[in-house]
């Protein structure tokens, strides 16, 4: 039989007709093929990332982090763009615009967009560093570093090498 197109030949020697390569594919002890035990597996192994820990909280998160960014463009665009433009005497920042011979640069456009960035950066940056003085959030430093005994690879922020259970010495970042 074949499966995704390719053979399932148990007998095959090819490692690119392997079928531990092919989704579905489970040979029984006999050296038979079972298709519907390896769907079931395929399926649970499915089944467990998608509905893993990890995966729907990176959901929450996003579209959490999308409903926050709305807002601040609002902010940024509804507020103060409108602020800056009756300050600059233009009715809207976006009709601000420099004419060239064969064009025409629509900065205004522009300088709206980099003032939503500014205020979505700003704002993240004040929410984390309320969420770190007041002891929320999981704001852990990232990455690995090599222990100094072993040479393996550890947390960047360990005090002792997981591997050989040296004393390893902290890390000093800018935020200490």
């Amino acid at each position: 039989g074949s499966v995704n197109g390719r053979a399932c030949d148990p007998t095959s020697t090819s490692p690119a007709m392997s079928l531990q390569s092919v989704p579905g594919c489970i040979i029984t002890r006999d050296g038979g093929l079972n298709y519907r035990a390896g769907m079931r597996k395929l399926l649970g192994e499915f089944k467990a990332f998608a509905f893993g820990g990890n995966l729907i909280d990176l959901a929450i998160g996003f579209i959490l982090g999308l409903a926050f960014a709305t807002v601040v463009e609002s902010l940024a665009k509804n507020v103060i763009g409108d602020l800056i433009a009756a300050l600059s005497g233009q009715p809207d920042l976006t009709h601000t615009v420099i004419h060239l011979r064969h064009g025409d640069i629509h900065i205004g456009t522009f300088l709206g967009d980099l003032l939503s960035f500014v205020i979505v950066a700003f704002v993240l940056l004040m929410l984390v560093k309320a969420l770190q003085r007041i002891g929320m959030g999981n704001f852990k430093a990232q990455g690995q570093r090599e222990c100094d005994h072993c040479k393996e690879f550890v947390a960047v922020d360990a005090t002792r090498c997981k591997f050989c259970t040296s004393e390893l010495e902290p890390v000093v970042t800018d935020a200490d």
